[in-house]
């Protein structure tokens, strides 16, 4: 009866695990002030299954403490201080390997030794309540298993001699598997250069016949150039966080339902910067900040639209971010090897490039100063305040046009830089994006409510060291495919999550085509940003767009399926636009590519799906971009809050 009470304990205190970290989360969300108390309640018990193995070992801490309070009481009356602190540095020890073996176990990588040893260090910097919450359920074992009895002295002395031994062996090797891991044939420098907000379709290198970006183009000359580059989400956050770490959204959870990254993923700069590079970013997005909890890993992350990093670098003759990257290479001591993220932001909202580069992709009916008069706000474009005509998206994608030229000529700077500081022969430069725009499209306006390839579909360039110059790659690839690419090219192939991308320059890697999925979560943070209207928003203007999308890309076709019944279907070799519907003259087609859509969401979930996606029971409240958030100015200036 004493064992089944135990389980019982057990799974009990598992599920009350579950909803502390519910509720801590909706605290750090802000959803409880908002009226969101269910919020916990929806979320425990996928973190339940989540956190599953490390959760039944806290249930058991807490069996053990329910069974055992009184003997402990009764133990450590008798147990001298030394003892004591000895018994307390074992169960350190003793409840990291001990949970770190249950996580290793469960979710087996190529490397079941490094992947523990990585973990342990990893889950202390990220989760130190559970890890605290180990260590009690351990010392409490420890001191049962020691009790009064004589016999049990040798099993506690080993323990608290045998334990911290193996805890620091197994630190230092884990250092040392880890700094090795980045062998001498990999690239010495990664650089990962986001475009923000630029689609594939407007640049010339992807058949584009007007617009000026010769320096982004010759990039292709450069290394590879992949055709049919497509994002896992229509914006920022989600597409940034995959590239991160190597999952879709709907397992790391960074999307407008939950605006941060969990610190319970290993994420590329904290992996790269364990394995002995110097890991630096440099930002012009609000979004991608250390509020969204983006900044995991970077020993270096400058927000350069905040007044301070700006200041420092402007006026050096060059992009503000191009000269903090130059000043990062010369201060690079010899054989040290860095990381390096840049985020640009010239392509996003508002447009107003200079009247130099506007002017050459503007129709001749449009003066400059006239065509930055044309609202771009995108509420007023949904809600009708603004009657955009063709004339006006011809003015407005003048001014986008305008401000790629600007971003080309300013990567061909990045480009200077790194080869007059020597590093580019012996560096792997990655440029793409993380979403494009919409400028009239299917009536759209910005990257909001649409799932179309004019937001998916993005650029993407690979060259530097080893790669081969002026090839043109066909294979579908995704934005989550660049972590383990950049992993495997640093020689950094352990880690914590399995990713659910693939390595584009392994050999073969050509050959291999796989379903492309997309998400767009509820657009709660757009409601949000609208503030009264937006609370307004269920039965409005808006109405027809507040659901989830999700979709898939296998070969030619692509399904879109939504959250309130709706499916289309596309056949993108013949109709690349996507112009027409074929949902209901292809109905079995529809099937097919849904029930491999909700394969794929269940392999990246690591769950059943009860449908490919769902609609929230009721309209999810205001929980958004908050004026209290250190970005709150600059999100505002770039079309996220109002």
């Amino acid at each position: 009866m004493r064992a089944v009470r135990l389980f019982l304990v057990c799974v009990a205190s598992a599920g009350v695990e579950a909803m502390v970290r519910g509720i801590l989360a909706a605290f750090e969300e802000d959803a409880l002030g908002l009226g969101l108390a269910w919020l916990p309640v929806l979320d425990a018990w996928e973190r339940f299954e989540e956190l599953c193995p490390a959760a039944f070992g806290l249930g058991a801490a807490v069996a053990i403490l329910s069974v055992a309070a009184s003997r402990l009481a009764r133990a450590c009356r008798r147990v001298r201080l030394l003892s004591i602190v000895g018994l307390v540095v074992a169960a350190v020890a003793g409840g990291l390997i001990a949970r770190n073996a249950l996580l290793g176990l469960a979710s087996p990588t190529d490397s079941a030794l490094s992947r523990l040893l990585w973990d342990q260090r990893l889950f202390l910097r990220n989760e130190p309540l559970e890890t605290w919450l180990w260590v009690a359920g351990i010392a409490l074992a420890l001191f049962l298993l020691g009790g009064r009895r004589r016999s049990a002295r040798p099993v506690r002395v080993a323990l608290v001699t045998l334990l911290p031994v193996a805890a620091i062996c197994s630190a230092g090797l884990a250092t040392a598997l880890h700094r090795s891991a980045a062998g001498e044939d990999g690239a010495r420098h990664v650089f990962l250069v986001v475009l923000d907000t630029v689609g594939a379709g407007h640049l010339a290198s992807y058949g584009h016949d007007t617009v000026t970006t010769a320096e982004l183009d010759a990039l292709a000359d450069r290394g590879l150039r992949f055709q049919n580059s497509y994002a896992v989400a229509p914006w920022t956050l989600p597409t940034h966080a995959s590239m991160f770490t190597g999952l879709h959204p709907i397992r790391h959870g960074a999307t407008q339902e939950r605006l941060f990254l969990s610190r319970s993923f290993a994420t590329l700069a904290e992996i790269l910067e364990d394995a002995g590079y110097h890991t630096f970013a440099a930002v012009n997005n609000a979004v991608v900040s250390k509020s969204r909890q983006l900044d995991q890993g970077f020993s270096t992350f400058l927000a350069m639209r905040r007044r301070d990093a700006f200041e420092t670098y402007r006026g050096r003759g060059r992009h503000p971010t191009n000269a903090a990257v130059a000043e990062l290479l010369e201060g690079l001591e010899e054989g040290e090897r860095a990381f390096v993220f840049l985020n640009y932001i010239e392509a996003h909202y508002p447009y107003d490039p200079p009247a130099a580069l506007a002017r050459p992709h503007l129709e001749p009916e449009w003066l400059y100063e006239d065509a930055v008069q044309v609202d771009q706000r995108w509420d007023r474009h949904y809600t009708g305040e603004s009657d955009h005509d063709e004339r006006d998206w011809k003015a407005l994608r003048g001014l986008y046009r305008g401000e790629l030229a600007a971003l080309s000529a300013t990567i061909g700077d990045l480009v200077r830089v790194l080869e007059e500081s020597g590093v580019l022969d012996e560096s792997l430069v990655i440029v793409t994006s993380d979403h494009g725009e919409n400028l009239g499209e299917h009536d759209h306006l910005a990257h909001v409510f649409s799932m179309h390839d004019t937001l998916l579909h993005v650029p993407l360039f690979i060259f530097g060291k080893g790669i081969p110059a002026g090839v043109e790659r066909m294979d579908p690839v995704s934005s989550a495919d660049l972590y383990y690419t950049i992993l495997s090219a640093a020689g950094c192939t352990s880690r914590v999550e399995v990713p659910q991308g693939r390595d584009l320059l392994a050999p073969g890697a050509e050959q291999v085509a796989v379903p492309l999925v997309a998400e767009y979560a509820y657009p709660r943070q757009l409601l949000d940003g609208l503030g009264n209207r937006g609370r307004d928003a269920e039965g409005e203007a808006f109405a027809p767009f507040l659901r989830r999308m999700r979709s898939i890309r296998d070969g030619d076709w692509k399904l879109v399926v939504s959250s309130d019944g709706l499916r289309r279907l596309y056949d993108i070799g013949s109709d690349p636009r996507e112009e027409h519907d074929l949902s209901e003259l292809e109905p079995e087609r529809v099937v097919e590519l849904e029930e491999l859509l909700r394969g794929r969401l269940e392999m990246f979930a690591g769950r059943r799906l009860d449908t490919v996606v769902e609609h929230p029971d009721q309209p999810l409240g205001p929980l958004g971009f908050r004026q209290t958030d250190p970005e709150a100015d600059e999100l505002r200036r770039i079309g996220y809050t109002q």
